[in-house]
């Protein structure tokens, strides 16, 4: 599962932009009730937590560490999170397990996720390369208000970029 992992972060990075942070990755963990996350148990580490089928179900381990692992580059609270992060982490983890397992899913099985990565691709359709030019100059999708993303991708119409930087907790 480490493997997978830090193969997710080495291609988010090379996608995205190389992470600000010099924080250590912990180990994979694991649970059995839950969703999968990203937490930051010390001011220093990174732990990625996914579901205990994963161990058992390639598919599924790919979908998740690819997705935790974008969460990874600019490590932020839960409550922090926005649409937009969370949106490129959904889009970023169905390419990475089409590419590596050849699955393809349609869905995240949850519809705010689905939004979330609507959205996102609303945003690459305007400009391909807009998540490796936000990371680029912000060093997060997180923590960002809509006028960044105007400045950086001026045809974005200003709905877009404030459904974007909503937090993506408060989306219920």
């Amino acid at each position: 599962m480490n493997t997978i992992l830090q193969l997710a972060i080495n291609e988010a990075s090379a996608q995205y932009g190389i992470p600000a942070h010099t924080r250590i990755i912990l180990p994979v963990n694991f649970r059995d009730a839950g969703g999968p996350d990203c937490t930051y148990p010390t001011s220093n580490t990174i732990q990625v937590t996914i579901r205990d089928y994963c161990q058992t179900d390639r598919g599924s381990a790919h979908y998740q560490l690819s997705h935790e692992a974008i969460h990874t580059l600019s490590p932020v609270t839960k409550q922090d999170v926005t649409v937009l992060e969370e949106g490129v982490a959904t889009l970023f983890s169905h390419e990475f397990l089409f590419k590596h397992t050849g699955i393809y899913w349609g869905s995240s099985g949850d519809q705010r996720y689905d939004d979330a990565w609507t959205l996102v691709n609303s945003l690459n359709a305007i400009e391909t390369n807009a998540i490796s030019i936000i990371f680029g100059k912000y060093q997060t999708l997180s923590h960002l208000t809509a006028q960044n993303i105007i400045d950086e991708i001026p045809a974005v119409n200003r709905a877009l970029a404030d459904s974007l930087v909503r937090k993506f907790n408060s989306e219920t």
